[in-house]
Formats: C-alpha cells, sequence, structure tokens
C-alpha cells in the first residue's frame, strides 16, 4: 500500500526492499514473529492483542527466562521486553540472547517507565535496539517494532553483497532471512 504510513521505503540499489520481505511472509501464510517478555499480566496480554491486531504472530512470557526459553526454542524475528522485571530483567535477558548465536541478531525493544540521560546511556551500551516508554501507547510500539524489523531486513539486504563472508539463510517455517557471519582466515 503506498499510503501505509508503517512502510519503510529506501533508496537500496538491489535486493527486495524490507517491505518486500513482509510481503513474502505474508504470501507465504507467516507473518513476523514477536516475542512480548513483561512480568505486569494484563499489560502483556493487552500488548499481545494489540500486536496480533497488526498482523504480528506473537508469543508472550511472564519473566525473562521464560522468555530466553521461547526465544531459544523458536527464535522470533523481534523481542518487546520490560526492563524492571524480578529474576532476570530485561539488560540481562539482552546479554542471554546476544550471548546466544541462534538469537545474537534478534532485534531488542526495552519497554520501560525508566526516564532520563543515565537509562538511555546504558542502553545505548548494551546495544538495545530500541525502546518505548511506559504508559506504552500502541502506535509507538508498532512504530518501533517495525523500524527494528525494517533495519534488520537493511542488515540481511547489506550482506548480500559481500560474497562468501557471509550468506542469508531463510527460515523454512517463516520465511524470515538470518545473517550467518563467516570468517575467514
Amino acid at each position: 500500500m503506498p499510503n501505509d504510513p508503517h512502510e519503510m521505503r529506501s533508496n537500496a540499489p538491489a535486493g527486495p526492499s524490507p517491505a518486500s520481505l513482509t510481503a513474502i511472509r505474508e504470501s507465504e501464510g507467516s507473518r513476523p514473529q514477536i516475542l512480548v517478555v513483561e512480568d505486569d499480566a494484563p499489560l502483556r496480554d493487552l500488548l499481545a492483542e494489540v500486536l496480533k491486531m497488526e498482523g504480528f504472530a506473537v508469543e508472550a512470557a511472564a519473566a525473562g527466562a521464560a522468555g530466553l526459553e521461547l526465544a531459544r526454542r523458536s527464535p522470533p524475528d523481534l523481542v518487546v521486553c520490560d526492563v524492571s522485571m524480578p529474576g532476570l530483567d530485561g539488560y540481562a535477558v539482552l546479554a542471554a540472547l546476544r550471548r546466544d548465536p541462534a538469537t545474537a541478531s534478534v532485534p531488542v525493544i526495552f519497554l520501560t517507565g525508566l526516564r532520563g540521560e543515565v537509562f538511555r546511556r546504558r542502553s545505548i551500551e548494551v546495544g538495545v535496539d530500541g525502546y518505548v516508554s511506559k504508559p506504552v501507547r500502541a502506535d509507538d510500539l508498532v512504530r518501533a517494532i517495525r523500524t527494528g524489523l525494517a533495519k534488520r531486513a537493511a542488515l540481511v539486504l547489506s550482506s548480500w553483497g559481500r560474497g562468501s563472508e557471509s550468506r542469508a539463510r531463510t527460515s523454512p517455517s517463516r520465511g524470515v532471512a538470518r545473517l550467518d557471519e563467516r570468517t575467514h582466515e
């Protein structure tokens, strides 16, 4: 849809656009898989429902450890994670995802009531892909998710030009491109 406000445009010279990748997934009957990790049950349920209405496939976890288990069992296309949770907080979840090769490239968006420069600086330092402040506005969350998915798609597309140094793989279950880095000596 040319008038879709969520559509991302690119001046990339070759390869399918992020919007095309979404169209491919949808034509295969699959949707981007979002994992929501949030300890507040009413908020978790509301976020899952909103994301489903926006066309995403959603899994949800009530705690950081449960979210990691879901992510390891079936790596999602993007994780939305509360920062302040008992047990494993959002920072610990992000660190564990980045250490695991199967989930290292999965974008992570933090949900947080934290504000200020210290939070922003720490988030940048740990490599979070975005954050949405609580109380969560649905349009802000959906925009952050679409941006995270588009950035990931752009990373995969840019890898196509690197030849044997890396290759893009596609998950047969969802048609989602994944980046498999290779090093050569």
